[in-house]
């Protein structure tokens, strides 16, 4: 903990090596818990006068943290502007929400778009200075529920207030000046505040790295409020307090470096709901103690199960679980594969630790069927013309039956190693069109989403930002691409109503949006493609369908083989005829599209996967329930090799 040059209280990050590890093996890491240092003296209240001053007080700080009213938590500085604030609701419902932050960046951006339009607008007719530019401080706003609460000049506070039921994302906003009362409730926030502050302060242990939350009940500061004494504020106490410590770091790295340890011993907590929010604020956490609680069962602990991630050392002696259930050191050693010492106890090495992280499934090399450099040729200038020329791209390789969707996966998961790991990701652009079947769910939804038609196509094409993919050249590594031959893709001439046929390629890779055809690189992506493609077009290839998904940058990592040098696979050749003696039936859009899903989702081979299909009557739910149920009886071959 230190403060800043304005006073304002912060959490930074003390010296390295202030915890000793019980054995060798993780720095910075012990068993126990060390004492901490002894409590500073609390900062002095002058509003702390006769005795009714005293409970006014304390019903104020009780009432905040009823409301859950922390105003620009952690920031430490008051934000109550002089002139007043103003509320801004209704924006949690935009087509923003979705964003990893809720769409708070992207409504923080638009409003100081929208409010310096309005300057320019204003102080255009002078021929003076160029106008100011309203910028959105962080300690200038903060949530209040679902409302962004911001602190602003009267001057400014008459721009924000103009866009009362503008449009911001798909829907109206609502946006209103602050009353007396709201005033009120922002100083009694910011007393709760800073109270939680001197609390976290007289806390931390800077030495070991211990926040040190036991016995908060005993805690002369917090039992003067009453925070521990009625239920309603018992239950909130920590998630307010994990709201605070979480603003006073800049990064989670320097999170991560300061507080490595923490302790919940002698709270008589018999379950995680008041505590649970310390799994989100500190997820990197290395040592836990919940000694000499009332935890009765692993149940009672279970909110918090393959969370902490890095955990290495746990204790939970002196709970009743300890002899309730005789086994559950074996099972807390599976929620926490990383942790290393329990109660003191050594229960694995970090050898162990090493060897069971690297027992992954291996990776295999792509494999990539063609015939005559169809896949390959098609392969090495479709990327280079969707950066350069999409209009000569969808006149060239789609047609009126072409299909097109994308899908956003914003639950796909990141390479922490990888530059641009904690970028936010703003997806805008594309969320209006958005196919995610995990989303939608009802026909009409997942149909009104699906593009066919080259115009359709290259409509919405024209509305994504500039792109720059690596070149398959010179950045191979950046690309894992597979091509397999499929059956049953409609022949445009129907002089084979079998079907033909085509190739299925599977481009996993990623890509930059830039600000312009020259500009630099603004938002790093990752990818995946899956192509159909069939004879036809202009260049005798079409592409019968397109699917697109778009995730945030998760590195290149797992393209490399488990063994970097495999042994060549030799690809199957094309069959000029189905294999099947049977004609193979021909598949529509719709049952292709859902076929290559099923495929990918699954693992199955096609074969497999239509099978699966036809056995559903084509229900692609009911497919899934039906590979779950039979899936422990299927053998390799299965599976795509």
């Amino acid at each position: 903990m230190r403060t800043d040059r304005d006073g304002d209280l912060v959490m930074g990050a003390a010296p390295r090596a202030a915890l000793q590890p019980a054995r060798g093996g993780r720095g910075g890491r012990e068993a126990s818990h060390p004492t901490r240092q002894s409590p500073g003296p609390v900062a002095s209240d002058s509003r702390r006068g006769g005795g009714h001053t005293a409970s006014l007080r304390r019903e104020q700080l009780l009432g905040a943290l009823q409301r859950g009213d922390l105003r620009s938590a952690g920031s430490g500085k008051d934000t109550t502007s002089r002139n007043g604030s103003v509320r801004i609701t209704g924006w949690n419902k935009s087509n923003s929400s979705t964003n990893s932050d809720g769409g708070l960046s992207a409504l923080i951006s638009w409003l100081e778009r929208r409010v310096n339009i309005s300057i320019k607008k204003r102080t255009a007719p002078r021929k003076t200075a160029p106008p100011r530019t309203f910028k959105l401080a962080p300690n200038k706003y903060h949530l209040d529920g679902d409302a962004l609460i911001i602190s602003a000049s009267s001057a400014d506070q008459s721009h924000l207030l103009h866009l009362n039921d503008f449009e911001f994302a798909g829907v109206k906003i609502k946006v209103e000046a602050i009353s007396a009362e709201g005033e009120q409730g922002t100083n009694e926030g910011n007393q709760t505040r800073e109270m939680l502050q001197s609390f976290l302060h007289r806390r931390y242990d800077p030495s070991s790295k211990l926040l040190d939350l036991s016995t908060i009940g005993q805690d002369q500061e917090i039992a003067s409020t009453g925070m521990f004494t009625r239920s309603s504020t018992q239950s909130k106490f920590i998630p307010a307090l994990m709201k605070v410590a979480e603003g006073l770091f800049k990064s989670s790295q320097e999170k991560k470096d300061t507080v490595q340890s923490i302790t919940l011993s002698n709270n008589s907590l018999d379950s995680l709901s008041a505590v649970k929010e310390l799994a989100p604020t500190f997820p990197d956490l290395l040592n836990l103690d919940l000694s000499n609680n009332n935890f009765a069962s692993l149940d009672s602990l279970s909110a918090w199960k393959n969370k902490f991630k890095h955990l290495d050392q746990l204790i939970v002696s002196g709970n009743p679980l300890e002899q309730n259930d005789p086994k559950y050191a074996e099972e807390l050693a599976v929620w926490f594969p990383t942790l290393r010492v329990l109660n003191n106890i050594q229960i694995r090495t970090e050898e162990q630790i090493v060897r069971k992280q690297q027992a992954t499934m291996p990776i295999l090399a792509p494999r990539f069927e063609d015939e005559s450099g169809i896949g390959e040729n098609f392969i090495k200038s479709f990327f280079p013309a969707f950066d350069s020329d999409r209009n000569a791209l969808a006149q060239h390789f789609y047609d009126s039956q072409s299909n097109f969707s994308v899908a956003i996966n914003m639950g796909a998961p990141r390479d922490a190693a990888q530059q641009g790991f904690r970028q936010v990701q703003n997806w805008d652009r594309y969320l209006k069109q958005s196919r995610n079947l995990k989303k939608y769910t009802h026909l009409n939804a997942r149909m009104n989403r699906l593009l066919t038609g080259s115009d359709d196509i290259l409509k919405f094409w024209q509305s994504l930002p500039i792109t720059r993919h690596p070149s398959l050249e010179s950045e191979p590594q950046k690309w894992l691409i597979e091509s397999h031959t499929i059956p049953g893709i409609p022949d445009p001439t129907s002089a084979a109503p079998q079907g033909v046929d085509g190739l299925i390629i599977t481009v996993h890779g990623e890509y930059e949006e830039l600000d312009g055809p020259a500009g630099q690189p603004r938002t790093q992506r990752g990818f995946d493609r899956t192509f159909i493609l069939g004879p036809g077009g202009a260049a005798g290839v079409r592409v019968v369908s397109d699917m697109l998904t778009l995730r945030a940058y998760g590195g290149h990592s797992a393209f490399v083989p488990t063994n970097a040098n495999p042994e060549p696979t030799q690809a199957a050749p094309i069959p000029t005829q189905p294999v099947s003696a049977q004609p193979a039936p021909t598949l529509s859009n719709e049952q292709t599209q859902m076929l290559t899903e099923l495929a990918r989702q699954t693992g199955m081979n096609l074969q497999y996967s239509k099978d699966c299909l036809d056995q559903s009557q084509w229900n692609f739910q009911l497919a899934l329930e039906t590979f779950t149920a039979v899936q422990p009886n299927l053998g390799p071959e299965a599976y795509a090799q």
